[in-house]
């Protein structure tokens, strides 16, 4: 078995590129975030309608995401990440001329929304199958970590206050400043783009057979693959579990810790700041545990600090608990990311990765539904105060579940790998 090398220093330019390009095509993530249902209240006084112009940016997860993985092992992966990139700047602008001239319905918003997720689709499973392409073995937790990191703060730390200052100039102006960064983001693309055909001419060319046929090798790379087996049922677990916690602390943070609405989102910022610090820290630390163990590592850790919080539900433990757990969530992502990137072939990468997501987001929908099932039944036989804490304990549980069934061999057929 070859010695590891360590990891280079330098990501190199093209990484950096690649970076960028993500940054800003991010940053309009998180302008959209705000401005989209903002619009929709504008137009309608349904709440029902008003969370379908949300919900329809996240269908094209669990509907087109496995094909998306199809068409991106068969064409080369910033290519589609251009095509999808100016769609976006299209749809963009289609929407600001139409929200210009007044033309706009919900209808047209909630159709405008889902072409928006499918370039979304297309553009998220290219960009994290095209990582190995752009940087070597060793460098991956810190090539993933940036790229986290780069998400956090384009959505959370720019986007999202951008979004929600330009709308005040205008309806229209969210939307025109998304496909101007958008178009800045495809243009770097391009570059890349260009260089990437030159490097890896001929290397993933369509296959003869119907594309139908190839949309379950995702799934059945994975089911046959014990490492990425367990890799994906352990996120799957974990994510629902998440999941509920994250669709109930706002009750956690009114009810529990008796904070407003300012206190509550000093406990989001808590939650991002600890985000950007774990995708920034994923490589120091990838380098320095021993090999395969950052997975359940970071899940542990979690799992502490989600106990913590269910068992001391006062502010400080609280916030100094998201901080942390959230860093945890980010290591974790990026070593699961980064070992199925490191093990799987570069001609299924971009199937594996569209059916480890589609897993994903999926149970991460029931799971936000089950937070609140769970935390209404969980009233009958406790307090309003005490309730929320349920999910917090479930999560903990579960991750301490993951560690203790598949832990070991986790880490141990990462190791071999």
């Amino acid at each position: 078995m070859p010695v590891a090398t360590g990891p280079s220093r330098s990501l190199g330019r093209r990484f950096w590129n690649f970076w960028s390009a993500s940054f800003t095509s991010n940053l309009t993530d998180g302008i959209a975030m705000i401005a989209l249902p903002w619009i929709a209240t504008h137009l309608t006084d349904s709440p029902v309608l008003i969370t379908l112009v949300a919900s329809a940016g996240r269908a094209p997860w669990l509907l087109l995401a496995l094909p998306a993985g199809v068409l991106v092992d068969r064409f080369p992966r910033l290519d589609l990440m251009l095509v999808a990139n100016g769609t976006r700047v299209v749809l963009w602008a289609v929407l600001a001329a139409l929200m210009a001239t007044g033309l706009v319905t919900i209808p047209v918003l909630i159709l405008i929304a889902f072409g928006l997720g499918i370039m979304e689709v297309l553009y998220d499973t290219a960009a994290e199958s095209a990582v190995p392409a752009l940087v070597s073995r060793d460098n991956l937790e810190r090539a993933n970590g940036h790229l986290r990191t780069a998400e956090i703060s384009a959505q959370e730390f720019i986007g999202r206050p951008v979004g929600g200052f330009v709308i005040t100039l205008g309806l229209a102006v969210p939307l025109l400043l998304n496909a101007v960064a958008t178009a800045v983001s495809a243009t770097l693309l391009a570059f890349l783009s260009r260089r990437e055909r030159r490097l890896n001419a001929g290397e993933r060319r369509a296959a003869d057979r119907p594309a139908w046929r190839d949309i379950g090798v995702g799934v059945t790379t994975i089911w046959r693959d014990p490492l990425l087996r367990r890799l994906v049922l352990g996120t799957v677990v974990f994510n629902g579990l998440y999941s509920m916690v994250l669709s109930t602390q706002v009750l956690f943070a009114q009810n529990t810790l008796a904070l407003g609405s300012v206190g509550f989102g000093l406990l989001m910022v808590a939650t991002a700041v600890g985000g950007v610090a774990g995708g920034q820290l994923s490589g120091w630390v990838a380098a320095r545990l021993p090999r395969g163990s950052m997975p359940m590592i970071s899940l542990l850790g979690a799992g502490c600090c989600f106990l913590l919080m269910a068992l001391f539900p006062v502010v400080p433990v609280a916030m100094a608990a998201y901080l942390v757990s959230s860093a945890f969530v980010l290591t974790y992502s990026v070593a699961v990311i980064s070992i199925r990137q490191r093990i799987t072939p570069s001609e299924i990468l971009g199937r594996v990765n569209a059916a480890a997501r589609t897993a994903s987001w999926g149970v991460a929908a029931f799971g936000m539904v089950g937070g609140g099932v769970v935390v209404a039944f969980a009233e009958r036989f406790l307090t309003v105060e005490d309730a929320p804490r349920i999910p917090f304990v479930l999560t903990a549980l579960g991750a301490f579940g993951i560690v203790l069934l598949v832990g070991r061999s986790t880490t141990r057929l990462a190791r071999e790998h």
